[in-house]
């Protein structure tokens, strides 16, 4: 049951990114002069966008899947990002565990740094993944 709403949310997550990206370009070919390069740039901004939003997703189905309340896992939403996105712009190995700090650092940072992060954002949606599907066998707390 847990990872076919982690299916679900990462399929709709992707249609909302695929649907984002597409709004850009039509933006972008209307009403910039130049668009040589364009379509590149979109596809590769909404595919780091894309993989570094799965470990949220996972961490977030994690969080819900433990508590019955909603609240709580609205408030570790909001505190997650809120908590990474004013984190330093420095890489501790210690923040990469962070799953809010990377898909804030997107907008901060250049994209060869990006595309070496790409691959922890993988691995850290798979960890939060595998703990999911254990914790979400136990009793719900609250």
């Amino acid at each position: 049951m847990f990872l076919s709403k982690a299916l679900y949310l990462s399929l709709v997550y992707g249609v909302m990114v695929l649907l984002q990206g597409t709004a850009l370009l039509g933006a972008g070919k209307l009403l910039l002069a130049e668009t040589k390069g364009l379509f590149d740039v979109t596809v590769c901004y909404s595919l780091q966008g894309f993989v570094l939003g799965l470990p949220i997703i996972s961490f977030m189905l994690v969080v819900s899947a433990l508590f019955e309340n909603l609240w709580v896992p609205l408030g570790v939403g909001v505190f997650g990002y809120l908590s990474g996105s004013v984190l330093p712009n420095t890489v501790p190995v210690l923040l990469l565990i962070h799953p809010f700090y990377l898909y804030t650092r997107l907008f901060t940072c250049d994209g060869c740094w990006m595309m070496k992060e790409l691959g922890v954002a993988a691995g850290a949606a798979v960890v939060f993944l595998l703990i999911g599907c254990i914790l979400s066998q136990e009793k719900k707390i609250g």
